[in-house]
């Protein structure tokens, strides 16, 4: 048990940060508190020099953003806020982590047995299916999903008058 400095509350030692190797003097809620004042007191000379920061180096900071914008972290970070948002709005017990583990566990295509590939966009590439089509009912479901080829996905009838 730890005394805050500040609001000289008794709390357990896991409501205080870590200074090195002790803990600080103030409880995590009353820095929090302290550093919320202190951005409304100086809210406007902070967004200041973060507009006067950016615009002094706004070419170091694109350059920054088109080689992140690139890379595949941040194509992976998108599609998964992409299906978080998707996830909330509709009814749906699919998480980033199934697909993950789908796509990583799939090899062939049900479909037509070629060996799929991770690189998008290719005939060979895997995607995901919807065996009953969402335009025809079908829900964003695990067992309504699967991965096969983006061949097949692409010729299969979007009306699902494929499915028995």
């Amino acid at each position: 048990m730890k005394i805050c400095s500040l609001c000289k509350v008794e709390m357990k030692e896991g409501n205080f940060y870590q200074d090195g190797k002790s803990l600080r003097g103030e409880c995590k809620s009353c820095i929090k508190e302290k550093r919320r004042t202190y951005y409304i007191l100086n809210r406007l000379v902070i967004i200041d020099n973060v507009k006067e920061h950016y615009r002094k180096n706004k070419d170091k900071i694109m350059d920054y953003k088109r080689v992140y914008w690139n890379t595949d972290v941040f194509k992976e970070n998108r599609r998964n806020r992409k299906h978080l948002r998707r996830t909330i709005e509709k009814d749906t017990d699919i998480t980033s982590k199934h697909l993950i583990d789908l796509k990583s566990n799939t090899i062939n295509c049900p479909c037509c047995n070629i060996k799929m590939i991770k690189t998008p966009n290719k005939p060979d590439s895997i995607t995901i299916d919807h065996i009953i089509p969402i335009g025809c009912g079908g829900k964003h479901m695990k067992d309504n999903i699967r991965m096969i080829c983006r061949q097949c996905n692409l010729e299969r009838p979007k009306d699902g008058r494929d499915i028995k």
